[in-house]
């Protein structure tokens, strides 16, 4: 019957990730490299680490211990928690990078309003240019992007202003309706 082993160093009692499923009588055909050693099971090098303890005899043995995990630094952006699911660790969004990700299908919309002025705008510039009156319809449309873009930049400052997680979920929670783009 297959077997799992994790190997470890056995100088730091680490484990390496590395692991191997075999059955036991062909574990010495699989040597580990050197400085390392085979634990039967599989074991995360996050949780756990191998440290020699004295068993019945007095003789050291070697033995898992399960160790809790040491979390990357905290940030401004993210903080960190133990996922056990996984066994590693899982960032966790902070103000700052939830209102930067808030903003950004906003900086897209902003771009394709910046695309849409190319046009009534040319319209309107030639008109002046002829001497003749802008184009009522030109006018009506760079009108619109214009509210539209007022629109999206009032909601990227009201996303700034958000102080808590709580505050800024409320405020996506309501829509954004823009007219330009919905009638495209």
């Amino acid at each position: 019957m297959n077997t799992t082993y994790s190997l470890y160093n056995t100088e730091s009692g680490a484990f390496t990730g590395a692991r191997i499923v075999c059955e036991p009588s062909l574990l010495a055909i699989n040597p580990p490299p050197a400085g390392h050693a085979w634990m039967q099971g599989a074991h995360s090098p996050y949780t756990a680490r191998v440290e020699l303890v004295a068993g019945d005899r007095g003789y050291l043995v070697p033995e898992v211990v399960v160790q809790a995990p040491a979390l990357p630094p905290e940030t401004a952006w993210a903080s960190w928690v133990w996922d056990p699911v996984a066994e590693e660790p899982r960032p966790v969004p902070k103000l700052p990078l939830r209102q930067e990700g808030a903003k950004q299908p906003l900086l897209e919309r902003l771009a394709e309003l910046d695309k849409l002025v190319a046009r009534p705008a040319g319209e309107i510039t030639e008109a002046m240019a002829l001497g003749d009156a802008p184009p009522p319809a030109a006018v009506n449309r760079l009108r619109a992007v214009n509210a539209d873009k007022a629109l999206v930049r009032t909601r990227m400052r009201d996303i700034d202003a958000c102080t808590s997680i709580e505050q800024l979920e409320q405020l996506l929670a309501t829509p954004l309706t823009l007219q330009t783009l919905e009638a495209l």
